[in-house]
């Protein structure tokens, strides 16, 4: 198995940064490739081996903490970089980070993408409450809102 260098995704919530993950973990894991997307656009766990766990390649949870991500030895991790009004803020989190493991990847949204973010965060976030987002966003006023689009 070749070496993997420490990774951290940081990202914003709704930023796809799972699916970041499992790309990483497709291209350098040799494993059968198993879809992250079990009965449900959300991100399952299940292609992540108990080989790759017990190696501690990469972690299934997210790191609450700059602190964590220093603490932990497994090669690629995940972090929100701001999780109350308390922390610092997203650029100076990812920057202490950046000085804890070789690669730092950010996925973001930019104007041609910025509908996913609030989707994946709505979508996921709304099902773990069991709440539904039909009930609370109205869609026709959601376009209204962003007017149109470039």
């Amino acid at each position: 198995m070749q070496m993997i260098p420490r990774i951290n995704i940081s990202y914003a919530p709704g930023a796809y940064g799972n699916y970041i993950k499992w790309i990483l973990y497709s291209l350098l894991i040799d494993e059968p490739l198993v879809s992250p997307f079990k009965e449900s656009t959300s991100h399952s766990m299940d292609y992540i081996s108990q080989n790759s766990l017990d190696l501690k390649l990469f972690h299934i949870d997210l790191c609450e903490s700059v602190d964590i991500v220093a603490k932990d030895k497994h090669r690629v991790t995940l972090m929100h970089p701001r999780q109350s009004i308390e922390d610092d803020c997203f650029n100076i989190t990812v920057e202490k980070v950046s000085t804890l493991v070789d690669y730092v990847l950010v996925p973001y949204f930019d104007t041609s993408s910025d509908l996913l973010g609030p989707h994946n965060m709505f979508y996921k976030g709304f099902r773990k409450n069991k709440l539904s987002h039909e009930q609370t966003i109205d869609r026709k006023d959601l376009g209204k809102r962003l007017g149109s689009r470039p």
